[in-house]
């Protein structure tokens, strides 16, 4: 019996996972994470025995796991729920259709969409189109979905560590040399009304030396200050201005951080139930940053499902040591600031907004939730109201037609609560949470880092 095996009679059948479960919440129908995880590995693991086969109308309720990781986070018992379903769903996985290839990778849809960024944004918002795509597809775009011009994106300085000749540190300057300066960023992501010169304000945080970490970090503290920032296929290809602003960050507290190139962390390929050619994917992405790693580098990224993808599904999937050390090496963006939280304090210019700050899934699945939220406090002026609860997206998930229902009717239930504390704006850690809030509420959704920015950045209100 397998480890995994093993950790099934850890269950209880206590239904914590079930009451965690956004799907189960607003499908009656949906058996959920209880009957698909444990239950049905149960039985797989009699059959193996026994030679007892698991029900075919169960089986078919597998694709409808959204991925958010929910159940995993509510089990007391530490049952790896949410893996057990999707090794559960290699039993009813036949050929993949079209819409699973499309949506497996977005880093291919993405480089086509930023080289014709103009004609791609107008078109997908076409009804006659979204209805075609639909139909075709079975692809929901009614929720705006829009590409950053190719000149716009961060450009990646992360070579092949062989041809690097023992260069450890790269900067990522701005076309005229100085620090990146987010000014130039388009409307929706212009934070702040400025108050002094760029130039000014750049030189009073340059002169700031920190290199002692203020608060202990849970895991081995980064030596040095090598750091590649995983910009993730969100950035990549449709807000570059959060890149932007994160590098900006990073700069102003000395630290010089290589840019990955345009990689997939390959979550959406396991996605579209596609776990062989996932693993394949994993495997490349851990070549190619084991030189870094094994140098001491670390891996940083304002992705929350990034994020999980390095840190924990690498290593269950794939179950190496090279999985372990590169997920070792991996932080989410407010896991690696934490250390540097005295020299924001002392940055920091007030801001003075009402938002209520969203915590994604895969941020609490990591267990990090609260870092994010600690960043945001050392702002002064900036009042916090948390909400928690899946956003209905879920990557990949909220664009298959047949999610939509389940999908809309979670995102709905999370809108309901965030009005209720009627904020001027929304902050969320996730690309895939912000754009559907941003959809459902009709309200400015940024990410952290953005804020984070402008506060840095510049006195001023946020605009």
């Amino acid at each position: 019996m397998s480890e995994l095996s093993k950790l099934l009679e850890h269950c209880l059948k206590c239904s914590h996972c079930q009451s965690a479960c956004p799907v189960a919440a607003h499908d009656s129908d949906y058996p959920g994470p209880k009957i698909l995880g444990p239950d049905l590995a149960r039985i797989k693991c009699a059959g193996d025995e026994e030679g007892v086969t698991p029900n075919m109308e169960l089986l078919k309720f597998l694709d409808m796991c959204s991925g958010c990781q929910c159940c995993e986070v509510a089990c007391p018992f530490g049952v790896p729920v949410a893996q057990l379903i999707r090794q559960n769903r290699g039993l009813s996985r036949g050929k993949h259709s079209l819409q699973d290839k499309i949506l497996a990778y977005p880093h291919q849809l993405g480089r086509v969409g930023t080289a014709l960024a103009p004609l791609v944004n107008t078109a997908l918002k076409n009804t006659v189109l979204q209805k075609i795509i639909s139909g075709m597809l079975g692809l929901d775009m009614e929720q705006p979905l829009s590409f950053a011009p190719k000149k716009d994106l961060l450009q990646p300085t992360l070579g092949q560590p062989a041809k690097r000749q023992g260069q450890t540190e790269l900067s990522v300057p701005s076309k005229s040399g100085k620090p990146l300066d987010l000014a130039e960023q388009s409307e929706p992501s212009e934070l702040v009304q400025r108050q002094e010169p760029a130039e000014m304000a750049g030189q009073q945080v340059q002169n700031l030396e920190c290199t002692q970490p203020s608060v202990p970090m849970t895991r081995s503290e980064p030596a040095e200050k090598k750091v590649i920032y995983f910009t993730g296929c969100h950035v990549n290809y449709h807000e570059p201005e959060v890149g932007r602003a994160f590098m900006l960050i990073l700069e102003l507290l000395g630290v010089k951080a290589l840019v990955s190139q345009d990689i997939c962390c390959g979550m959406p390929i396991l996605a579209a139930g596609n776990r062989e050619k996932a693993c394949n994917a994993f495997q490349h992405n851990l070549q190619f940053f084991k030189d870094y790693v094994d140098q001491g580098y670390k891996i940083v990224t304002t992705c929350p499902s990034c994020g999980i993808a390095l840190k924990k599904i690498y290593v269950e999937e794939l179950d190496s040591e090279d999985a372990q050390q590169l997920a070792s090496a991996t932080y989410d963006f407010a896991e690696y600031l934490e250390q540097y939280s005295s020299c924001l304090a002392a940055l920091v210019h007030p801001v003075k907004e009402h938002v209520a700050y969203h915590l994604p899934c895969h941020t609490e699945a990591q267990g990090i939730g609260v870092l994010g939220i600690n960043l945001m406090r050392l702002i002064p002026g900036l009042e916090l109201e948390i909400v928690d609860g899946c956003c209905g997206q879920s990557g990949t998930y909220g664009f298959k037609v047949e999610n939509r229902g389940v999908s809309m009717a979670i995102s709905k239930t999370l809108a309901q609560q965030i009005t209720a504390v009627s904020p001027t704006m929304i902050l969320t850690p996730c690309g895939s949470c912000k754009g559907r809030i941003s959809y459902v509420t009709g309200m400015r959704t940024l990410h952290p880092v953005q804020i984070l920015k402008a506060a840095v950045d510049t006195a001023g209100e946020v605009s």
